[in-house]
This record gives C-alpha cells, sequence and structure tokens, in this order.
C-alpha cells in the first residue's frame, strides 16, 4: 500500500491493516516451516509495510496527546 493511502486512514483503520499485514507475515512464516518456496524479499517487504504502519499509527498518536497534555497542564496551574 503507497504511503499516502496509509496516511489518509484513521489509527483504527491503520490498526486494522496492521493486523492483517501482521496475519500475512505469520502465514508466510507458516508456509516456509512447511517447505514452501518463500523468497526473502516477501518476508522482508512484508516487514517493512509492518514498520511503515507502526511507524504511523505512532506519529498519529503523538499527533493526539500533545493537545490533551496542554490541557492537562492548565487544569494543573488552576488547582
Amino acid at each position: 500500500m503507497k504511503p499516502a493511502e496509509l496516511r489518509s486512514m484513521s489509527i483504527d483503520e491503520l490498526r486494522g491493516q496492521l493486523a492483517d499485514e501482521q496475519r500475512g507475515l505469520y502465514n508466510l512464516r507458516f508456509r516456509k516451516s512447511v517447505g514452501e518456496d518463500i523468497t526473502a524479499t516477501e518476508m522482508k517487504n512484508l516487514r517493512r509495510e509492518i514498520a511503515r504502519i507502526s511507524t504511523l499509527i505512532t506519529e498519529k498518536e503523538n499527533e493526539a496527546k500533545p493537545e490533551s497534555k496542554a490541557a492537562d497542564e492548565s487544569n494543573e496551574d488552576q488547582g
């Protein structure tokens, strides 16, 4: 999936996509252990996609945190 498509997704959609990719990696590993011919490139690309999605989830979560953190700090100043 292209990075632009991933960036347009919500956190929940990204988490679903991440679960799908992790399931795919599990299946590739299983198929490899059974003896099927799996190329290293397939696994490498899947691991990179998982890392890309995980990074985007972290970025989006961090974008949301400063807003709530600023509200917490202003409440502490009042109390």
